[in-house]
């Protein structure tokens, strides 16, 4: 399967907006030169500019939405920005400090162990209803390092050192191979003009 990280989103002020809209200047990144190969099956995030992505690279195709593969939610935290976070709620910055990011889970939110269930179940999914399909999910860029956690069997450790080296690019491609029971990398962030 392809899995392709969202355009652009619109931010407000120092934080992103939690679903808000792709930005044009992300829509017509997308839109440039697009040549999409044909897929059997694609599925999107609910969030508006997961939705947006995939109506510009597939218009008009039958799209699966599924809530398993929407972004980490953040609680309390999803609207603020670090300085207001810091300012309101210095304990729980002090806790995400202790705790470390994979099991900090903020007030009403999710920590990545949350995360990993859901993609755990969207995995299954995939094995029962995709097996031998040629599949495009439409993602975001921290549930795709989970994700990578998993399918490549990577340690906590390792998982956070890729977080440290930036999340995925906005509109870029990672692309996956059944290869018998596992899944094997072939592309990591690369272009969406395939």
């Amino acid at each position: 399967g392809r899995w392709l990280r969202h355009g652009e989103p619109l931010a407000r002020g120092a934080q992103r907006e939690i679903n808000g809209p792709t930005t044009s200047h992300g829509a017509d990144f997308l839109r440039r030169g697009i040549s999409v190969p044909t897929f059997d099956v694609r599925y999107v995030s609910y969030y508006t500019r997961a939705q947006q992505t995939l109506d510009i690279m597939f218009p008009g195709e039958k799209v699966y939405e599924d809530p398993r593969l929407a972004e980490g939610q953040r609680g309390i935290f999803n609207t603020m920005t670090h300085e207001e976070i810091c300012n309101r709620y210095p304990d729980e910055i002090a806790r995400k400090q202790r705790e470390g990011l994979y099991h900090f889970r903020a007030m009403g939110g999710e920590n990545w162990p949350d995360i990993e269930l859901r993609i755990h179940s969207f995995l299954g999914t995939m094995a029962r209803d995709c097996e031998d399909l040629d599949v495009a999910i439409v993602r975001h860029g921290h549930w795709l390092i989970i994700f990578q956690r998993l399918v490549e069997r990577l340690s906590i450790d390792e998982a956070m050192a890729r977080i440290a080296e930036g999340v995925v690019p906005n509109a870029s491609v990672t692309h996956y191979k059944r290869d018998g029971r596992h899944m094997v990398r072939q592309l990591v962030n690369g272009s969406p003009h395939f």
